[in-house]
């Protein structure tokens, strides 16, 4: 089967809505971590909820975290530290979600709600 089509099916559906049961355990690997790889370049929320998602079916956790270390660091750059909280949380760094949490109050991203973010990546995150 050509990968391009579900790699079109993928981002039509959205990750969360294609079913790949019909491909082996490394079938879906491959498929899993090119699709990732596919939004490698690209920062922010969505970006992000696809590649850690992808890494997490992947069963690659070290890519999922290396994302979200990523992200972190851009994050606090661009002074979205509510998203810096959540990717902190995300990566089991309680000290670094602590720091975080101190200034959401008057950060640029307060008022985004990040919820689903956190919770189906969390989700998808302890399944590795």
């Amino acid at each position: 089967m050509d990968l391009d089509q579900v790699f079109l099916l993928l981002s039509q559906k959205g990750i969360d809505n294609v079913n790949l049961d019909m491909f082996d355990l490394e079938k879906k690997k491959e498929i899993y971590e090119k699709y990732a790889y596919m939004f490698n370049d690209h920062n922010g929320v969505d970006a992000t909820y696809i590649v850690v998602k992808s890494y997490a079916k992947a069963k690659n956790l070290t890519k999922a975290k290396e994302r979200l270390l990523n992200e972190m660091d851009l994050g606090a750059k661009d002074k979205k530290y509510k998203y810096c909280y959540f990717c902190a949380l995300l990566l089991n760094n309680n000290e670094m979600a602590s720091f975080f949490e101190q200034f959401i109050a008057e950060c640029l991203d307060k008022d985004v709600d990040y919820n689903n973010f956190y919770f189906e990546l969390k989700k998808e995150i302890e399944l590795i």
